[in-house]
């Protein structure tokens, strides 16, 4: 019987539903590797429905002569005559909503819509800007726009599943647990786009910087390439034909790209797009269809290094497409100390620290052209996504520019979020007009990080007790999952070696598994944020303290969401991003929402 015709069980629909948000994402979780791979890249967007739409449109098209279409799920009518919707990944889909996509699963809407407050409450507390009204990419406190590669690897499910192999090295006992998880695992690789709503983003609205920052490459990137446009997804194709037709039958702006290899092909060719806010996706490989190599700017430094790779040796084995590496504007001054933090130093301490991370980190090339430098790490022997670490030179701010924010501004923005607003009223001009750079917009998300997370612990603290972090904030939000099963990828030891390293952290807990699994999220010394998604062991007695939080996407158990404050100011998703600036935000003052409202 064709799937989309079975009409589903009340006990299955039951037990779909059931599962948690974590056991819909990142491509090898559990994964049988004996070590971490990325499997995961997402990106703080202020409208992340309309990159999800731009990922089906076009990377859902990138072989020759397909036509998919739609929203990326199907729909399913329950023996109790209720319609069921669930993520379409199939063939000859390429991109599938994630599993938990809110608005667009049911499976989504169970994690985060349900339950609703009574209609009078909800009403009341929409009015009052402290949650938002839902529906497709819509939760009480997030946007949302996450899809999925479906078949991202060149791994096999003999590959994926098998944990016997490792008895020897593992123990019975570890490998054993291990396979009981592998029902979670999957072939895909999110790409995912989120605003969390009611997160900060220091003194200025994350909609303002991305206005901000992406005008440089506006009007069709007439600028050329700028530092900025370093912190991207490269994702590979068999072919850039389809997609070039797609994108200039469309009017999409992108920057052509041409490099050398060091494979027999010589050269390969990339196009740089932006969705929204600023993602940054390109798309390489090494055929162009009809077009010219004169069409495409000529790069000096290799942006991808194929040996190791997601794309392997034989390109005909090759899935439509799979992600090949994910690229981060570091900057000179953090560029030692960021690859340090990736076990890509010298220093014993600091491999130490990178070792407790799963890192067993491989510099694949160190090149400096002309002055910038890019250095392209393989985080494990298996980690085929590879991470490029950017260094340019950059022209000096002119005097005309607004004055960056002060440091009082990013203490005073620590209450603010993006629908009440609360952010500092001296700090509008630059968020409004003011000029980025790869420096100012990494010690900008820096202090962010800094003000609105809890400092790590004093020395001798104890590891099994960590604490579980305050609350996160939108540039947690762009972050990769590091992914690993073995056991070596051992929580408590992670979380100490972030701590080690002055990373800040926030940590969550997913009751999907058999024992209690904690998913940290913290950040490199550059800023860039990192996922600990580990279901491997955790040390007897591991016991985080502290008050958790919800993810940004659920609304707490009073109807509100957290980080929410009642300012009299409601909010639309078409506002202008000039609102909010200088309204008292609760850090200063502020009535709690539910007794101002239900006392």
């Amino acid at each position: 019987m064709n799937r989309y015709q079975h009409s589903l069980s009340l006990l299955l629909i039951a037990t779909l539903l059931s599962l948690h948000a974590s056991s819909a994402q990142h491509y090898c979780w559990p994964c049988a590797l004996s070590g971490g791979v990325i499997g995961k890249d997402t990106h703080a967007a202020s409208n992340p429905d309309v990159c999800y739409e731009w990922m089906f449109k076009y990377l859902n098209n990138v072989v020759p002569g397909s036509d998919n279409r739609g929203n990326g799920v199907y729909s399913v009518t329950g023996d109790d005559g209720d319609k069921y919707s669930f993520s379409l990944s199939e063939p000859p889909n390429i991109i599938a909503a994630e599993g938990n996509e809110p608005g667009i699963t049911s499976f989504g809407n169970a994690t985060y819509l349900l339950p609703e407050p009574p209609a009078e409450k909800k009403g009341a507390l929409e009015n009052a800007g402290l949650r938002l009204p839902t529906g497709p990419h819509k939760t009480p406190c997030a946007r949302t726009g996450r899809a999925a590669i479906i078949n991202a690897t060149l791994l096999t499910g003999e590959d994926l599943t098998n944990f016997s192999k490792f008895t020897n090295d593992w123990g019975e006992e570890y490998v054993q647990k291990m396979s009981d998880e592998k029902n979670l695992v999957q072939g895909s690789f999110g790409i995912h786009n989120v605003a969390c709503m009611y997160h900060p983003s220091g003194p200025c609205k994350l909609a303002d910087i991305e206005l901000a920052i992406a005008s440089a490459w506006a009007n069709n990137y007439t600028n050329g390439y700028v530092p900025l446009m370093d912190n991207n997804v490269m994702l590979w194709t068999t072919t850039l034909g389809p997609l070039l037709d797609a994108y200039v039958r469309d009017g999409v702006e992108f920057y052509p790209m041409r490099w050398s290899t060091n494979r027999g092909d010589g050269m390969a060719y990339s196009v740089l797009a932006n969705p929204c806010g600023l993602t940054m996706v390109e798309i390489a490989s090494t055929d162009v269809g009809s077009r010219g190599i004169e069409q495409f700017n000529s790069m000096p430094h290799r942006r991808a290094i194929l040996e190791q790779s997601s794309i392997g040796n034989d390109e005909t084995l090759l899935p439509p497409l799979v992600p090949i590496r994910i690229s981060r504007a570091v900057g000179a001054d953090l560029m030692d100390a960021t690859l340090e933090f990736y076990g890509a130093g010298e220093d014993t301490a600091s491999l130490e620290r990178a070792a407790k991370l799963g890192f067993n980190t491989t510099i694949l090339a160190d090149e400096t052209i002309d002055g910038d430098r890019a250095v392209t790490i393989m985080l494990s022997d298996d980690a085929t996504v590879h991470l490029q670490l950017w260094a340019r030179q950059e022209e000096e701010v002119s005097t005309d520019s607004p004055e960056f924010p002060s440091d009082d501004a990013f203490v005073e923005a620590k209450g603010s979020n993006q629908v009440n607003g609360g952010q500092p009223q001296n700090a509008k001009d630059f968020c409004k007009s003011g000029t980025w750079t790869v420096g100012r917009f990494n010690t900008f998300v820096k202090k962010t990080l800094e003000t609105t997370l809890s400092p790590p612990p004093s020395l001798g603290y104890d590891v099994l007790k960590p604490p579980v972090g305050s609350g996160m904030n939108m540039f947690m939000d762009t972050h990769f999952s590091w992914d690993c099963t073995a056991p070596h990828c051992e929580i408590a030891a992670g979380t100490q070696a972030l701590f080690e390293s002055g990373s800040r952290l926030q940590m969550f807990v997913s009751s999907t598994h058999s024992d209690k699994t904690w998913m940290v999220y913290s950040h490199d010394p550059s800023g860039f944020g990192m996922q600990l998604h580990w279901i491997g062991s955790s040390l007897p007695g591991f016991d985080p303290q502290g008050v958790l939080v919800n993810f940004c996407l659920k609304a707490d158990e009073d109807g509100a969401c957290a980080g929410s404050f009642n300012n009299s100011k409601t909010y639309s998703d078409n506002e202008t991003t000039s609102s909010g600036y200088g309204l008292t935000n609760c850090v200063v003052t502020c009535v709690q929402p539910l007794a101002f409202l239900f006392a």
